[in-house]
């Protein structure tokens, strides 16, 4: 019997459809689409965290759980004051900022971020910044309370102390530096010229004429070289001692009038037995050597003593602050370890406000009984 147009139309409708086949090219878009994606995210992740405002990178900073004391923002720059030491400082930024650098330079603690212009100075209380200080030095009231530092000329009497005092000016030769007004204060200072600046002949000429001591203040690698670069004709712990021995022979002789050494930076270099042992070895007949102690971790003056080289270590800076009313509690500081040690020894650099401190508080200081003394009078 044959079909009728119903069956044949059943048995279309029956008949299994055929799949449809997949378009491997879109797959493949989808596939590679994935991780250009990705990249891109990541790419965009990275720009937003180096565009990072500087206020973000001090805000991690100030929560890292020490105590701060106080702030000061200047631009790309904020200084912090901790009551905390150094180590107890460095200790806990490492923990709270591990993927910034940080650096330790001498009595501040420097913290940056990679591709980020912002930079945070962190020191520790004043009382904590000289760490060859003696542990019994009065700490000084709040600013608001702070009487004046020395007596003013219409002091109707001044109190009699004894004790000498280095000063060094370190970082002199280069341009635009008040050397004529710090050749002129009236007391015997030392002037610690760097090798190779432009000025370094002239300066050291103008402050012998005057009476002054001349240092050559040598270049040494520091902690976070080449970032941190203390400049051309610097000792570095990859040179053979053959090289160290050389270079230090050209820069003393660089500088007419040394009679001593002291180090530029060298946070590094000065922690190498190797090194000092080289570079102290190398030093003129005469010379001596003052530690500028730019780390805690220093070898300078123990390896100088060994080899019979005449030394001595910096007690205080005067300026890692720059303002005028810091400058004047450090120098009254290092007064009251002279008082009491019956010498010490600080080290300045040649900022203008600085020598208008030195110009006003020196004459003071040399009323009171203090002496103003050359380096080569003090070092053993």
């Amino acid at each position: 019997m044959a079909a009728g147009p119903r069956s044949k139309t059943a048995a279309r409708r029956r008949r299994p459809l055929r799949p449809r086949k997949r378009r491997p090219a879109s797959l493949l878009l989808i596939v590679l689409a994935v991780p250009v994606l990705a990249f891109l995210l990541y790419l965009s992740w990275r720009q937003l965290r180096q565009s990072a405002p500087a206020a973000s990178l001090a805000a991690q900073v100030k929560m890292a759980g020490f105590q701060i004391s106080g702030t000061q923002d200047e631009g790309s720059e904020t200084r912090i004051e901790s009551t905390q030491s150094l180590d107890s400082i460095e200790k806990r930024l490492r923990q709270a900022v591990p993927e910034a650098t940080i650096d330790r330079e001498g009595t501040r603690i420097i913290v940056r971020r990679p591709g980020d212009a912002a930079r945070i100075i962190i020191t520790p209380a004043r009382a904590d910044r000289s760490r060859s200080a003696p542990a019994n030095i009065k700490k000084h009231p709040a600013e608001s309370e702070q009487p004046k530092l020395l007596p003013t000329p219409a002091a109707t009497a001044v109190e009699r102390r004894s004790g000498s005092i280095v000063l060094i000016l370190d970082d002199v030769g280069f341009d635009n530096q008040p050397i004529v007004d710090a050749t002129q204060i009236p007391a015997l200072l030392n002037f610690a010229v760097i090798p190779g600046t432009p000025n370094a002949t002239r300066s050291a000429t103008l402050a012998h004429e005057n009476g002054h001591e001349i240092l050559c203040h040598l270049p040494m690698e520091p902690l976070g070289y080449p970032r941190i670069s203390p400049g051309a004709g610097a000792i570095l712990t990859s040179m053979t001692g053959e090289d160290i021995r050389t270079l230090t022979e050209q820069d003393v002789r660089s500088i007419p009038f040394a009679q001593g050494v002291n180090n530029h930076m060298g946070s590094k270099a000065t922690t190498d037995a190797r090194v000092m042992n080289e570079m102290l070895s190398a030093l003129p007949a005469g010379t001596y050597f003052i530690d500028s102690r730019t780390t805690s971790g220093t070898l300078g003056s123990s390896i100088a003593h060994s080899l019979k080289i005449r030394t001595a270590s910096r007690d205080v800076f005067l300026d890692d602050t720059r303002d005028a009313q810091s400058i004047r509690r450090q120098l009254a500081q290092l007064a009251e370890i002279s008082s009491r040690r019956g010498f010490a020894v600080g080290i300045g650099h040649m900022y203008p406000s600085t020598v208008r401190v030195l110009q006003q508080e020196v004459p003071k200081l040399q009323k009171m009984g203090f002496r103003f003394v050359h380096a080569s009078e003090i070092v053993r």
